[in-house]
């Protein structure tokens, strides 16, 4: 069987318009599980960092232990980290979700009174999710690990820049929220 001219599929180009037409509820799936696990672990990661971090402000000679903990977790790759937690989680979206937090705990504890804190934890929480393709809950990281297995130009490309949009569609929001409850910053900027 011989591709038609316009059947960029059969040829396998990396941008194909209808590699998004005949897969878009596979892709909608994949950005919502990505953002949900990416949302999720970042909110979590909030809610564990707000208090040591917290503790090493008022009291200073906690910052340090503090954030020696959180440093070593940031230091484990992520594969390992996974392995770790596995006999704790399980083969689900936990186990993405509790590495995704520990992760997190560094960035947000280093940065409790600014949103760079929160705004590097969900940009670096979005491409980590990806390494949750190994346990099958990678959001995009599913259809880009399984594109390169199978060599699929359009499906790696498609997903990994959906990966990039979200990212930056994430900063973007975040960067807009620490605007809105940050006005002092523009008047000192003007």
């Amino acid at each position: 069987m011989t591709a038609r001219p316009d059947d960029c599929l059969a040829r396998n180009e990396w941008i194909c318009g209808e590699y998004l037409s005949t897969r878009r509820e596979i892709l909608l799936d994949a950005v919502g599980q990505h953002v949900q696990l990416t949302g999720i672990s970042v909110l979590i990661g909030l809610a564990i960092a707000l208090p040591p971090a917290v503790l090493a402000r008022r009291w200073g000679w906690t910052a340090g232990p503090v954030l020696a903990v959180t440093t070593i977790l940031y230091t484990i790759p992520s594969l390992a980290m996974f392995s770790l937690l596995l006999p704790v989680y399980g083969l689900s979206s936990s186990l993405v979700v509790a590495g995704l937090v520990l992760y997190s705990l560094t960035l947000l504890v280093r940065n409790p009174a600014a949103m760079a804190g929160p705004r590097i934890a969900m940009v670096s929480a979005v491409s980590l999710v990806t390494v949750g393709a190994i346990v099958g809950f990678g959001g995009l990281g599913n259809l880009i690990h399984s594109g390169m297995n199978t060599y699929f130009k359009a499906q790696v490309l498609t997903a990994s820049v959906l990966c990039v949009v979200i990212a930056v569609e994430a900063d973007v929001l975040l960067l807009g929220v620490q605007r809105l409850i940050t006005p002092w910053t523009r008047a000192a900027r003007a």
